[in-house]
């Protein structure tokens, strides 16, 4: 289990809130279970017990852990991003019902599917995606419909703590297909053309908190969370810039550190709304990444601006930039 306190942040899309709204979300998320619901015995073998002796992991010792922290947080949400299916008895001799039983007994607040629960094809996933009580999400994929019945699946589900939306959109594997055995009706889509019109659609409802819950692969998570935006500049710049605190007004930098190399910047100048670039706030950025040990002092660290990259060299010595010059406008000023 991940736990992840989040001060205006989400697991993967950063979304921004107004400035005077103080507010800590705790994130606490599993995924891969592979049915291993007992945990493990002293020896690293499944256990087929509520837990064994000795052994470690499994959903009763998760449970308390996730008690624990309900009891001590306010704000709490449990995810699960799939392949809870497969991989002990458990599975071989129940199918998905212990896995339904286990998350509606932990209370999960949303489960994505992995490419493992279409192993036995879209019958099995159909089962269990109605026996649960825990909404399944997938943006991106497409069902055949079940007579009569709700959809297995929805693209997001909304949740509040204390007053706060929070939006929580599922993604699974675009590759499950050739990964697993859906049925053939079963269309798995592009996860970032999803996530964009999901964010888009939240956003209009006034969530501004928003989660993005995949089993896409490391790798991939990162390449989408910096391209797919969801920070609403226009709406949220000016609230900085002529908050009261700041008579003077201010210009703020959105950043998001997409890796340890690797930062995504907007900037919203006061006076001047929305701009190109920033040099200064692009130093500032990775010294702030730097002091909250996001990226490393000494290594050239990119920062992706609208209008291109800027590369920033931070020693204890100095800061130093470097990025392209380009010619933006050409005319005369009058005064």
């Amino acid at each position: 289990m991940k736990k992840i306190r989040l001060p205006l942040l989400s697991l993967l899309l950063l979304c921004f809130a107004a400035p005077s709204q103080a507010f800590e979300l705790t994130v606490l998320h599993t995924n891969d279970v592979h049915s291993m619901y007992g945990g493990t015995t002293e020896k690293g073998t499944a256990c087929y017990a509520a837990q064994c002796a000795g052994g470690s992991g499994g959903s009763v010792r998760l449970k308390q852990a996730v008690d624990t922290v309900r009891a001590a947080e306010p704000n709490v949400v449990l995810l699960d991003a799939g392949d809870e299916f497969q991989g002990t008895l458990f599975y071989t001799q129940f199918k998905g019902d212990v896995a339904a039983e286990v998350l509606d007994a932990l209370d999960y607040t949303a489960f994505t599917p992995g490419n493992h629960e279409f192993d036995d094809g879209c019958g099995e996933f159909r089962r269990f995606a109605e026996r649960t009580h825990v909404p399944v999400l997938a943006a991106n994929l497409t069902l055949p419909p079940v007579p009569g019945g709700k959809p297995l699946t929805r693209p997001w589900t909304v949740v509040e703590r204390q007053g706060r939306k929070i939006g929580i959109v599922g993604l699974v594997n675009e590759e499950t297909p050739s990964l697993a055995s859906p049925c053939k009706e079963a269309v798995f889509g592009p996860a970032e053309t999803a996530l964009r019109e999901a964010v888009a659609s939240l956003r209009a409802q006034g969530v501004n908190i928003i989660i993005a819950l995949t089993h896409l692969g490391l790798n991939v998570d990162c390449e989408l969370a910096g391209r797919v935006d969801g920070v609403d500049v226009a709406r949220i710049g000016p609230q900085f810039e002529h908050a009261p605190y700041f008579p003077d007004r201010i210009n703020t930098e959105f950043i998001r550190v997409v890796n340890p190399s690797t930062i995504k910047m907007r900037v919203w100048e006061r006076g001047s709304g929305e701009t190109l670039a920033c040099g200064t706030g692009a130093c500032v950025a990775v010294v702030a990444a730097v002091a909250n040990g996001l990226c490393e002092k000494g290594r050239d660290i990119t920062v992706r601006v609208q209008g291109g990259d800027l590369v920033v060299h931070y020693t204890d010595e100095a800061v130093t930039l470097t990025g392209d010059a380009k010619l933006v406008y050409t005319g005369v000023v009058e005064y």
